[in-house]
């Protein structure tokens, strides 16, 4: 009870709020009172009302404080074109929490600007033209937790190649953006000294010179991608543990010759290297981050995937190696991580061994090798990897596929091996596979064999033989996977397709069959029927008569001592004979002109009915006037004469 009084009286006093911050609402802005939710991490009390005033693109060149509200939170003046900001303009505005000033061209910024807003949480200065930035602006914004200044162009003193960042006395700080803002250098001691606490810190798109990790202690996510010059990387050895949980240099040319080992850090669990023209990684890089989750070295020059380098990652997940140039891959580089589940390495020129024997790992659970090039495999490959789930072998050169190579996957669920050379699959390939659910053959030149048995796998529901150039099924080919629920045959080369090849699929829900040259006749009519029987949502097309295959819905076969089979439906009888292309286009013209002037012919006569009817009706109403008027007439003259027989 107590509770709901207390809201109904904030509520009450924010009505109270909003009617005095609409008297005050400057000219061209929309002033309204609403709920911090979209704030809500920044602005948390609970039932919380503020005045937002919403000033932007209003084409302002100044700022008039007399119109605003002494109870406003969140003030907009993006995207106008305010030049300086003075410590005038928020005067009025002592409540203000956040303040919204991106996009305008702003180039100076009053040493006490910010002064009087002392509760400022959220301040926006990106996409200016701000030059220099006195280190002292935000020295009484100490609860200042969000601040971009991203894309300015910082000005480095001509007296030195340093930039001071701005001193920010906030305890913690939750973002914190320089991106794009021209800075080669700024002083590792005065970041530490002025700035705490940093949950995300983002200096991408600048042209730092020189890193040195140690200086982030206190921040949690280190963003810098794409920086614009190579960044010698610097990594000191201390006892004492940094605090940093991400860090992501992605695209960013790296130098790492004077780290050797990244610095302590029992935090840290992501690290992205990619794109950063590394050659190689040095054997101790990772040796003090031994509860990092997740790698990424993607798109590099990695040439070999060695032991050592990763072998202290004893927490390591998920590693990314996709896009290098590794051709070498050692059997016991990634052994001893007992948690990785999920190995990325597509797109690199992989070399087997003539033995075909590959990595060994107890706990993998992911493997992507599309595009590695690969030639062979053999039962030695995944002989050490035996809980695999997961396999994607797509466009590598692969030809045949040995029944003893998945042996020993037994938690095998997702196979991709479409895209290849393979022109035959051993029939029990897949049968030791009992958890096998999703099977990709597509892209492949596959001979099917004579007798039709073609993958015996028991539990598999999925089974995609697109674009493998089929001209023909034989009768027994999913005789030995009775769990299918989808196939997808599309894209090949068929006319027609037997329904007896799915009479035992009972669990059979989809079958893709586009982009096929199929002959819609009467040997078609019976696949149609079984899917619509049996509740199977098909997909096809025609070729001949081109068009939807539910033409087959009210077929009716004409089969002439020829053997000539044609098509012919109820409602078109001009389909009762085969018609060339040119004539069934005349019969087609001829039929819409007849139709068109059928139309133009009946609505002219419509016309002539009206125009009938009008003037008939209009006749009528003539004669019955003049009855009336005679009938007056004489009526009147009648009345005359007995008056003046009277008189």
């Amino acid at each position: 009870m107590q509770n709901g009084v207390k809201v109904t009286i904030i509520i009450l006093l924010g009505f109270v709020v909003i009617e005095h911050g609409y008297s005050l609402c400057p000219k061209k802005c929309v002033c309204e009172l609403t709920t911090s939710s979209e704030y809500h991490y920044i602005i948390s009390e609970n039932y919380y009302y503020s005045v937002q005033i919403n000033c932007s693109n209003t084409s302002l060149i100044d700022v008039m404080t007399d119109n605003f509200s002494a109870d406003t939170s969140v003030l907009d003046l993006s995207f106008n074109y305010l030049n300086t900001i003075r410590k005038a303009y928020f005067e009025n505005t002592k409540t203000l929490e956040i303040l919204f000033l991106q996009s305008n061209i702003i180039t100076e910024i009053e040493l006490d600007a910010f002064t009087e807003i002392d509760k400022l949480k959220w301040l926006d200065l990106s996409n200016n033209k701000i030059t220099n930035l006195h280190p002292q602006t935000f020295r009484n914004n100490t609860q200042l937790s969000i601040l971009y200044l991203s894309y300015n162009m910082f000005k480095h003193p001509s007296d030195s190649s340093i930039i001071s960042l701005p001193y920010i006395p906030a305890t913690y700080i939750h973002r914190l953006h320089f991106v794009s803002c021209n800075i080669s250098r700024f002083s590792e001691q005065d970041f530490m000294k002025n700035i705490h606490n940093v949950r995300n810190l983002d200096l991408s798109l600048n042209k730092l010179e020189t890193l040195n990790l140690n200086t982030f202690s206190d921040v949690g996510e280190l963003i810098l991608r794409s920086n614009n010059r190579t960044l010698s990387l610097i990594c000191n050895i201390t006892s004492s543990s940094i605090a940093l949980k991400l860090i992501d240099l992605s695209g960013s040319p790296l130098n790492l010759l004077e780290c050797h080992s990244l610095p302590k850090a029992h935090n840290l669990w992501t690290i992205n290297l990619s794109s950063c023209n590394l050659t190689e990684i040095p054997p101790r890089f990772f040796e003090q981050v031994k509860f990092v989750e997740e790698v990424k070295l993607s798109n590099n020059n990695l040439k070999v995937l060695d032991v050592s380098t990763f072998r202290s990652l004893e927490s390591l997940r998920v590693l990314y190696l996709d896009n290098n140039v590794i051709t070498r891959v050692d059997p016991e580089a990634v052994a001893d991580i007992s948690f990785l589940w999920k190995l990325i390495l597509n797109n690199n020129p992989i070399t087997l061994p003539s033995d075909g024997s590959f990595l060994m790992n107890w706990h993998l659970s992911v493997l992507d090798l599309h595009s590695c090039s690969l030639l062979h495999l053999t039962s030695k490959t995944f002989q050490h990897m035996t809980t695999l789930t997961m396999i994607d072998l797509s466009n590598n050169h692969l030809r045949t596929i040995s029944k003893d190579i998945f042996n020993y996957l037994q938690e095998l669920n997702t196979l991709n091996v479409s895209f290849n050379n393979i022109t035959s699959i051993e029939r029990n390939s897949f049968l030791h596979n009992v958890k096998l659910h999703f099977l990709s053959l597509a892209g492949n030149p596959i001979i099917l064999p004579s007798d039709g048995v073609f993958v015996s796998a028991p539990q598999l529901w999925w089974l995609d033989l697109y674009s493998c150039n089929f001209s023909h099924i034989p009768q027994n080919v999913f005789s030995h996977s009775l769990q299918l629920r989808h196939i997808d045959i599309s894209r090949n080369n068929l006319r027609y397709v037997n329904a007896s090849l799915f009479k035992n699929l009972k669990h059979l829900e989809n079958i893709n069959m586009i982009e096929n040259p199929f002959f819609c006749s009467y040997e078609l009519r019976p696949m149609w029927l079984h899917c619509l029987d049996n509740d199977i949502n098909c997909t096809a097309s025609c070729a001949y008569p081109k068009g939807s295959w539910n033409i087959l819905e009210d077929v009716t076969i004409l089969k002439n001592n020829t053997g000539h089979v044609s098509v012919h439906t109820q409602p078109s009888t001009w389909l009762s004979s085969p018609v060339p292309p040119a004539r069934k286009g005349i019969a087609g013209t001829v039929v819409v002109m007849l139709a068109i002037g059928t139309f133009i012919g009946l609505i002219i006569g419509l016309v002539l009915s009206y125009l009938w009817l009008d003037k008939y009706l209009r006749q009528a109403q003539e004669e019955e006037c003049e009855f009336q008027y005679e009938s007056v007439s004489d009526s009147t003259q009648y009345d005359l004469e007995e008056m003046s027989l009277e008189d």
